[in-house]
């Protein structure tokens, strides 16, 4: 016989089950402040297509908190809108914050296998280990200062030429270096073969997928799409840009592996070829952590750097005051018989030191970083971190903290430059505490491309005037500072003049060119 309760014994029971839910739901930790989702699909028609860093802030500051939370379907994502907030976390536990959300586009579909996209493990940290062996140790940084110089003297070269083409000659510097020191092979020419294949790669990628938010991110199962299938056609473009990815990560690799047999060019992937090579074979696992460890170089130090230098025009057509200082401290520094060397910087140049870090802060070249994830639930602050949430460090509202940076918007080395900030505001002001990434993601190339920035820098400087284009009428174009909508915030197109300071300059770049 089963317990029978009346309706009078009832309503009592059922009062205290649902005050005894209500007080539990409010004493469970929540997550971080948001906008309101609906069912189902949660905040997906609220995540912005454009804008993303900026309308992040907005709901930072709209919800009240420094960290925001939202779900998309399945993902979620908590939004890190502050320096403190991202120390916090991504420094402090490390250990929970370290690790990648599944890329199920990048690296499922197109087939990106690159240290930057990999879980934080095994397989990451013996990647993590051989990069910083290239890129961290003071001695092997000092080898590269020959390809470097030769490298900022081709692009000096092609300004001479075709200053119109800035940008593309920025990417020809920072791939053509990156191409040497990793594969060791000097691309001899703009339209050099692996130097192409690999951009038009990550060209093709940039166009196709975001960083973890396309829809088949969001719906996995569609990797599986028939091709045969009505709508098929997002596959089959999947598919053409996955044989340029795999061109990539292959061909430069290949390369140096035929030419090891007639003794190649030292190189970071002939190196480890060679140390991992037993009895003549290498096995699968070291061969595609090999070619890894190569793509990773490569793919995230080219358009980085390319776009910081593009940035650096632009900034400098709209500011012309600074470029003028600019040139003034080269000038005096290094004067007008030589070009700039990395050593000048050691010589007193704190103007152009503040132009860089102004830089990194006016427009942060990748402005939401690369995303991490929750390794596994965690409270802060009260909030629940959900475990194998997406999170993602806004780098960009970081840069536009107006306590930090009064007038934020505006390009002013000078605030780097007052003597009457205390040493720890200085120090938190460094742009340099979040541009590069945090934690055990840190950039490993932090002072490689630090040090190509400042030599493209002031050697552009020495040699270069940089001015606003005319229109029809002879009025002066002032160009917007508007960037692509991709991971990382190039300019969008503009124009500009470019042109040599003077004769001696000219000579100065043909000599150094007739040097290499």
């Amino acid at each position: 016989m089963g317990l029978a309760l009346s309706p009078t014994a009832a309503v009592p029971l059922l009062v205290s089950l649902l005050v005894f839910i209500y007080f539990k739901s409010r004493n469970q930790i929540r997550f971080p402040p948001g906008p309101k989702p609906i069912p189902v699909i949660g905040n997906a028609h609220q995540m912005p297509m454009e804008s993303q860093a900026k309308t992040f802030l907005e709901w930072g500051k709209k919800y009240g908190g420094d960290v925001v939370y939202a779900y998309a379907l399945s993902t979620q994502i908590v939004v890190v809108n502050s320096l403190d907030a991202a120390q916090d976390l991504m420094e402090k536990r490390s250990a929970n914050y370290s690790s990648r959300p599944r890329f199920v586009t990048m690296c499922e579909v197109l087939g990106w296998d690159t240290l930057t996209l990999l879980y934080y493990g095994t397989r990451a940290r013996k990647l993590r280990k051989w990069i910083a062996d290239v890129y961290t140790k003071k001695e092997a940084i000092l080898s590269y200062r020959p390809i470097v110089r030769r490298e900022v003297g081709r692009v000096l070269t092609l300004l001479l030429a075709e200053p119109e083409s800035f940008s593309k000659h920025f990417t020809t510097f920072s791939a053509s270096m990156l191409m040497e020191i990793t594969y060791g092979h000097r691309a001899a020419t703009d339209d050099d073969y692996y130097v192409r294949v690999a951009d038009h790669a990550i060209e093709e990628t940039a166009k196709l997928a975001g960083m973890g938010s396309t829809v088949v991110d969001f719906f996995p199962f569609l990797k599986y799409y028939p091709l045969w299938a009505p709508g098929s056609g997002f596959m089959h473009n999947n598919l053409r840009v996955r044989k340029l990815v795999q061109s990539m990560i292959n061909a430069p690799y290949d390369m140096v592996k035929e030419k090891l047999h007639v003794g190649a060019w030292p190189s970071m992937i002939g190196h480890l070829i060679e140390e991992h090579t037993v009895d003549g074979k290498l096995s699968q696992s070291d061969e595609a952590d090999i070619r890894a460890a190569g793509a990773t170089i490569y793919s995230a130090g080219t358009e980085t750097t390319a776009t910081v230098m593009s940035i650096f025009i632009l900034a400098m057509v709209r500011y012309p005051e600074v470029y003028k200082k600019l040139q003034a401290e080269v000038d005096r520094v290094i004067g007008t018989e030589r070009l700039p060397d990395f050593d000048d910087r050691d010589a007193g140049m704190p103007y152009t030191n503040a132009v860089i870090k102004e830089l990194y802060r006016w427009q942060p070249p990748i402005p939401l970083g690369l995303p991490h994830m929750v390794s596994n639930d965690d409270v802060y602050k009260g909030w629940k971190m959900p475990g194998k949430a997406m999170m993602l460090a806004n780098i960009w509202a970081m840069s536009q903290d107006d306590v930090l940076y009064p007038c934020p918007g505006e390009f002013d080395p000078q605030r780097f430059l007052d003597t009457t900030v205390p040493a720890d505001v200085a120090d938190r002001m460094n742009p340099e505490n979040f541009v590069f990434g945090f934690g055990r993601r840190l950039c490993q190339g932090k002072e490689f491309a630090d040090t190509n920035v400042f030599m493209m820098i002031v050697n552009i400087a020495a040699t270069m005037d940089i001015s606003k284009a005319k229109d029809a009428t002879g009025k002066e174009i002032t160009p917007a500072a508007e960037f692509e909508v991709t991971a990382t915030s190039r300019p969008k197109a503009f124009k500009c003049v470019i042109r040599p300071r003077s004769d001696k300059a000219v000579s100065l770049i043909r000599q150094l060119e007739a040097d290499n």
